[in-house]
């Protein structure tokens, strides 16, 4: 592959090099080879604990799916479902499902909630849909049009495996 000249040249693939040139073609080659292995690596090997955001002034057309906790300042429009807790800050909108073991909810949502633990509603709140949860929080200001149906113990740890 490569042949050594005088007086620091090398020839590679026919085309004679710099030594300093050479060392950083080999160095840009092996940071390649390194972002290709992490490119690989399985979703599982990621710290779960992790908080995604999804920031104020940001908007997204599709669903999120997530192993970490999430907080959403921003606009999402589709469902979303995560194994962690969901936060929806004041400037937070989703529009389309949820689906998570737990949720602070201080912005909007429009669409079917799934909670399998615990949904908190701040007073900031203003929630227009189903929810499905194993236990609620709701602050007094708090906007909620639509249906509330609790989760007996067993359909919750249900659902709470359907998130797993």
């Amino acid at each position: 592959m490569e042949q050594v000249l005088r007086g620091g040249q090398f020839i590679l693939n026919g085309h004679t090099i710099q030594n300093n040139l050479f060392n950083e073609i080999k160095i840009n080659y092996f940071r390649f080879l390194k972002k290709m292995d992490m490119a690989k690596t399985p979703v599982e090997e990621f710290d779960s604990s992790a908080i995604n955001l999804l920031g104020a002034g940001t908007t997204i057309n599709g669903d999120i799916v997530s192993n970490g906790d999430i907080r959403i300042n921003g606009i999402l429009n589709g469902n979303l479902t995560t194994k962690g807790r969901l936060i929806v800050g004041e400037t937070g909108k989703i529009k389309g499902e949820v689906t998570c073991k737990n949720a602070d909810i201080l912005g909007n949502i429009e669409g079917k909630i799934s909670v399998s633990d615990l949904l908190s509603l701040k007073a900031t709140s203003n929630i227009s849909g189903e929810i499905f949860v194993g236990r609620i929080a709701i602050e007094p200001g708090c906007k909620f049009n639509g249906t509330c149906k609790m989760l007996d113990s067993n359909v919750a740890n249900v659902a709470e495996k359907k998130i797993s």
